[in-house]
């Protein structure tokens, strides 16, 4: 099967060419390489010229630049490939990452998403041996889940399906698309695209691949992003916390991601001025055992505050 990789880019050349140099490795060599470039300079063309490959390498300059979700969205629909792969442009796809994505597509016509584990990597390209095992234990990427997911929602909602690195066949990501959907899913586009394909498509099938297939970069920028006012962790909780208490209360996996996030949530919502749903969520049972923490405490102090300068 033919597939498609899909990288979006702003104004990161060097990290944009390690990303494109791991595509071109691949042991299944891709139809094409697709780059939305929301950047107006003349850095990703120099960057892209670097390569000579015999399978086109595309650059689509976004005027005006799209944002994220309408960037990938723009690339899904140019696709010519028989499967899609996003890969952002500061992170890269371990060399066998397509081929060993790409077998079951061709054994199970039911299976439109396949996925497999992600490295942690520094901005400088070191590998985070700790990071990346925590990283695939938070959502639930272990050897004794390998396999068809017994529940497609679930696997979404867990961010069990990642943000990138995956395959999903190309016609399904047509239909669902990145942008224009009914909940405005903001910076957490890369959640909302595969919750939206699991509830669409809730009788098809994915695939977790228990191999190691991308490495997601902790770059200067990503860092600094979380330690602001964060909308995707905001926005991937509001629902996460909504469906964690309608469809799966009992279950342990989301009760275990729901506590394991909800203080950054709190946080956010304080950000934000979401003070109604940050003391919401502050007293639900999914942090009820860290009112008294120091963390707990820091957290009401906060709301405490912003509460006071909202009525000032």
């Amino acid at each position: 099967m033919k597939v498609s990789i899909l990288i979006p880019t702003y104004k990161r050349p060097e990290f944009l060419k390690q990303c494109i140099q791991s595509c071109i490795q691949q042991t299944l060599k891709p139809c094409e390489i697709l780059i939305g470039d929301d950047y107006p300079g003349e850095d990703t063309l120099t960057a892209i010229n670097s390569f000579e490959v015999d399978f086109p390498i595309i650059h689509n300059r976004n005027k005006p630049s799209l944002g994220q979700a309408k960037n990938v969205d723009s690339l899904i629909q140019l696709a010519c490939g028989d499967l899609c792969c996003l890969i952002h442009d500061d992170d890269l796809l371990e060399p066998d990452a397509l081929e060993n994505l790409a077998r079951v597509f061709t054994k199970d016509n039911d299976v439109i998403f396949s996925f497999g584990k992600q490295y942690v990597i520094s901005n400088d390209g070191d590998l985070k041996e700790q990071e990346s095992l925590d990283l695939n234990a938070a959502y639930c990427r272990s050897s004794d889940r390998a396999g068809i997911q017994p529940d497609i929602l679930k696997a979404a909602l867990l961010q069990q399906m990642p943000n990138n690195g995956y395959l999903v066949r190309s016609d399904y990501a047509k239909e669902i698309g990145y942008a224009d959907h009914s909940y405005d899913y903001g910076d957490a586009c890369d959640f909302g695209f595969c919750l939206e394909l699991a509830l669409k498509y809730s009788h098809k099938k994915v695939l977790f691949v228990d191999e190691f297939v991308s490495s997601y970069r902790e770059s200067d920028i990503s860092i600094a992003r979380t330690k602001s006012t964060n909308d995707c962790m905001f926005r991937s909780f509001c629902l996460q916390y909504s469906y964690g208490k309608l469809i799966y209360e009992l279950d342990p996996d989301m009760n275990r991601a729901l506590e394991a996030k909800i203080p950054g949530a709190i946080a956010n919502a304080i950000q934000r001025g979401e003070l109604l749903t940050a003391r919401r969520w502050m007293m639900s049972r999914y942090h009820w055992k860290r009112l008294l923490s120091l963390g707990g405490i820091k957290r009401f102090l906060m709301l405490i505050n912003a509460s006071f300068a909202l009525n000032k």
